[in-house]
């Protein structure tokens, strides 16, 4: 059943139209074209002392897997998705492919990882109503991603399993870290590279490449630019104290 393309068909096929169609939507909750923009707009708008800590949290979430799937060598189930012969709009189509359209490693899921990794924050990090309002919205959502994955055909139900797993313990390791250390926005950095640094050895040099970019690329803006840009867009400004919490 984990890793077993034939349970991963039957899901598929099993599924009503619109219920695909509600799949692909809740993929993208757990993709990069929504975790960014919100992470850089909780980074230049949060008000808490954490808020500066996101963008290198995430990096460094999008760097774990990265890593750990060369390291796993299984390959995808080979399903193909419940929309593949739904004649789409172009937009719709484009978004479809975005999602499904992926050429490496199945475990473990990417979208999996970076979510938990997300969501955990928008639950300890956020004054979004209550406690327990941010954390059961954050169960449900990954619930939903994790079950767009296996849904659109992409990844086995071991993969969103794993990926649950690893998410968790990641995150509550960074927490940890950015606890222990002083200028956290700036240190927690060096597990993204480090990350990237095995993603190298282990045969991913261009999405190692990219990571040690976007690291780097965070770094300079921060050191450089971040005081300014999160005082004019309203957060508290990450100055000596708060760097060093």
């Amino acid at each position: 059943m984990w890793f077993d393309p034939a349970a991963v068909e039957s899901i598929v096929d099993a599924l009503p139209l619109w219920v695909a169609f509600l799949a692909l939507v809740l993929s993208y909750l757990g993709s990069i074209y929504v975790i960014v923009p919100v992470t850089v707009a909780v980074y230049l708008r949060g008000k808490t002392k954490w808020a500066a800590t996101w963008p290198a949290i995430i990096i460094a979430a999008y760097a774990l897997f990265v890593f750990l799937k060369p390291l796993s060598g299984i390959e995808r189930p080979g399903v193909e998705s419940p929309l593949a012969d739904v004649n789409l709009p172009i937009v719709i189509d484009q978004l479809h492919h975005l999602a499904i359209d992926f050429d490496t490693e199945s475990f473990p899921s990417g979208h999996a990882i970076a979510a938990t990794v997300f969501y955990g924050l928008l639950v300890v990090d956020t004054d979004i109503g209550s406690w327990w309002l941010r954390a059961s919205g954050a169960a449900m959502m990954l619930v939903g991603v994790f079950f767009s994955r296996v849904a659109l055909g992409v990844h086995y139900v071991g993969d969103v399993a794993g990926g649950a797993v690893f998410g968790l313990v990641f995150f509550g390791l960074m927490l940890w870290l950015r606890e222990e250390v002083a200028n956290p926005a700036e240190m927690l950095l060096v597990v993204p590279v480090a990350l990237a640094g095995g993603a190298l050895l282990a045969g991913r040099p261009l999405d190692a490449v990219g990571l040690l970019v976007a690291t780097g690329g965070f770094y300079l803006i921060h050191t450089r630019f971040g005081d300014t840009l999160r005082s004019r867009f309203g957060a508290v400004s990450p100055g000596p104290n708060v760097s060093e919490q």
